[in-house]
C-alpha cells in the first residue's frame, strides 16, 4: 500500500506555519487595539484575515502532516492508521481476498459492465493491482452502515427541517458520522438511485454541490470506482475523493448472510454504499484536497403507500484539524438535511 502524507511536506508546513502567523497575528492585534492609531489597527485586522486565508486553504495539507496515513501489514490485512491516532480509519484486502458479488433486479444503464476481457475478480493477481485497482465494498461494510443506521434512530437530532432529521453519532478518534432519513413522498426508489448515483443527472440538480463526478471504472454487479469534485466555500480549496461503489439490491443482502431492517423488510431496498480508495488513473491535484470517506451510502426503501423513505450517513475526513470538523457538526447536518430536500424538490418537479 503506498505511502502518503497529504498534499506533500512543503504545503503541509507552510500550513503549519499559517496557523502559528494566525494565532500570533490575532493575538498581536488585540493587544495592539488600544495602544496604536487606527492606520496600525487596520494593518493588524488585515494581516490577521490574509494570514486566516491562507491557513485555510493549506489546512487540508497541514492536518494530513499529523493525520498522514502510512500502511503495515498486518497478517492478511493491511491497517491504515494515522501516525498520531487523529486521522480516519481505512483497511485495504490483501493478496488472495476476493471480491463479494451481488446481482441486481435491474441494472442501471451508468452500471453497465465495461469489456474487460477474460480477467478474474479474484484478488491473487497483483500486490499492486490490490491496492490501487481493486478494493471493494465487502459484507462487513454494509453491516456497519446498517448498524449505524438503526442508532441514529434512537439518537439526539441536531437539525429537522420539513421532515428531513439529522444526528449526529460519536466516532472515536474519527470524524463524526453525519446521518440523516427522510421521507422523499411518492416515487420510483430506482429513480432516486439514478439521481444520487448517475453523474450527469447528479450534476444537473446538484452543480451546487458537486462540481465534477465521473465514473473511472465500472465492474459490473453494481460494482465501480468514481471521481467526485465537491464544492466547498472560499476561501477552502474544493475537496475531491476516489470512491469504491457498491450497489446492492433487495435479493443481494441474503447471499452475504446480511438481514435487512425491519422497515425494509419484503419491500424494494437499494444501498448505494462507498468509500475512499487509491486508484492509479486519479492521483491528487494540487487544486483540491482529496478528501476520505471513510464510509458513506444511501438508503432507499420503496414503502407500501408508493412513498420512498431515504436514510444517508456520510463519515468524512475532509483534511481539516479534528477539533475544527467536531466544532462544524451542526454546519454539516444543516447541509446534508438541505441536500435531501433539494433531491426530494427535484422528485416533485420530475413528478408535475
Amino acid at each position: 500500500c503506498s505511502r502518503r502524507v497529504g498534499g506533500g511536506v512543503v504545503s503541509s508546513v507552510v500550513g503549519v506555519a499559517g496557523w502559528y502567523l494566525l494565532v500570533f497575528g490575532a493575538a498581536f492585534g488585540v493587544m495592539t487595539l488600544r495602544r496604536t492609531a487606527p492606520v496600525a489597527e487596520f494593518v493588524c485586522v488585515v494581516a490577521g484575515l490574509v494570514l486566516m486565508c491562507v491557513s485555510v486553504q493549506t489546512a487540508g495539507r497541514s492536518a494530513r502532516l499529523f493525520s498522514g496515513s502510512v500502511c503495515e501489514p498486518a497478517g492478511n490485512l493491511t491497517v491504515v492508521h494515522s501516525i498520531l491516532g487523529l486521522g480516519g480509519r481505512r483497511e485495504c484486502l490483501s493478496p488472495g481476498s476476493s471480491f463479494h458479488t451481488c446481482g441486481g433486479e435491474e441494472t442501471p444503464g451508468w452500471l453497465t459492465p465495461v469489456d474487460r476481457g477474460p480477467e478474474s475478480f479474484d484478488l491473487g493477481v497483483s500486490a499492486a493491482d490490490v491496492v490501487v485497482e481493486h478494493r471493494g465494498i465487502a459484507g462487513d461494510h454494509v453491516r456497519e452502515f446498517l448498524r449505524r443506521e438503526l442508532a441514529a434512530r434512537s439518537a439526539p437530532l441536531l437539525v429537522e427541517q420539513h421532515g428531513a432529521r439529522a444526528s449526529v453519532l460519536p466516532a472515536d478518534s474519527a470524524p463524526p458520522i453525519i446521518c440523516v432519513h427522510c421521507d422523499l413522498g411518492v416515487a420510483r426508489s430506482l429513480d432516486v438511485v439514478k439521481l444520487i448515483a448517475d453523474p450527469k443527472e447528479r450534476l444537473a440538480w446538484d452543480s451546487a454541490g458537486v462540481r465534477e463526478m465521473s465514473v473511472l471504472e465500472s465492474y459490473g454487479d453494481g460494482r465501480d470506482h468514481i471521481y467526485v469534485r465537491l464544492a466547498t466555500p472560499w476561501p477552502m480549496q474544493d475537496r475531491d475523493l476516489v470512491q469504491a461503489r457498491r450497489h446492492l439490491t433487495t435479493k443481494d443482502f441474503s447471499p452475504l448472510g446480511i438481514e435487512l431492517p425491519m422497515q425494509c423488510r419484503g419491500r424494494e431496498t437499494h444501498l448505494l454504499i462507498f468509500r475512499s480508495v487509491p486508484f492509479a488513473t486519479a492521483p491528487e491535484r494540487a487544486d483540491c484536497v482529496r478528501a476520505d470517506a471513510i464510509l458513506g451510502g444511501y438508503l432507499v426503501t420503496q414503502r407500501e403507500d408508493g412513498g420512498v423513505s431515504l436514510f444517508l450517513s456520510a463519515q468524512m475526513d475532509t483534511g481539516l484539524p479534528p477539533s475544527m470538523m467536531n466544532n462544524m457538526r451542526k454546519l454539516a447536518s444543516s447541509r446534508s438535511v438541505q441536500w435531501v430536500l433539494a433531491l426530494r424538490k427535484t422528485l416533485q418537479a420530475r413528478a408535475g
